[in-house]
């Protein structure tokens, strides 16, 4: 279920070369300017605080997962990726149960995610356009190498304008894999598999994940 690990780790690796993209300047963007550009520059100052926050050379796991927690609450919109990943089931919990599922799912992608980031992971990575997608949403275009390397990745950053004004991370589509589609596949099928529902999946979820992350604000 929960881990397609070539996924999760070519997610991974997306993120840790985010490092590089400060440096490249790829995010510049003046007021005034579209979204999808804003947005282009939220993921550059991403990428510039993974590199202060996450990829430190000697970083603990614990430093690591903390520094990624930071990511998560700046740049994602968890509440919004969680109820995607959840699809039509999200409509059929109760309030609580959707709150735990939340937390839940935010501590599997701090440990799942955060866990596997090195600073020795960084791979080229550059911003090859963006695009809006109407007011308030865009997409980012990125890659991980070049298309003649064998392990060149094309990765697209869903992001939307948050209440808070900031435009948030809501979707990351690897070679035209959507973790938010991935997602919803392995929660349906370990909900079906449970024969409990919500209950099943959530005691799943407890089972691996029973410590919440605390989000930082």
């Amino acid at each position: 279920m929960i881990g397609r690990h070539d996924f999760a780790r070519a997610v991974t690796l997306s993120l840790c070369a985010l490092a590089a993209l400060f440096w490249l300047g790829c995010g510049a963007t003046a007021r005034g300017e579209t979204f999808a550009r804003a947005a282009a520059s939220a993921i550059g100052a991403m990428g510039d605080e993974m590199q202060r926050t996450v990829l430190v050379p000697g970083f603990s796991e614990a430093e690591r997962g903390r520094g990624f927690a930071l990511i998560l609450s700046r740049h994602f919109d968890m509440a919004a990726i969680a109820r995607q990943s959840l699809g039509y089931h999200w409509s059929a919990a109760t309030p609580e149960q959707r709150r735990e599922f939340t937390e839940l799912f935010t501590t599997m992608w701090v440990k799942d995610y955060g866990g596997m980031m090195r600073a020795d992971l960084a791979l080229p990575f550059s911003v090859t356009g963006q695009r809006d997608e109407g007011p308030r949403a865009a997409l980012v275009l990125s890659q991980l190498g070049q298309r003649t390397d064998p392990d060149f990745l094309r990765i697209d950053w869903r992001m939307q304008l948050a209440e808070d004004g900031q435009p948030r991370i809501i979707d990351v589509i690897v070679s035209g894999v959507s973790l938010v589609r991935s997602g919803q596949e392995d929660f349906d099928a370990s909900i079906r598999q449970s024969g409990r529902g919500m209950e099943g999946l959530l005691q799943l979820l407890r089972t691996k994940y029973a410590t919440p992350t605390a989000m930082p604000k």
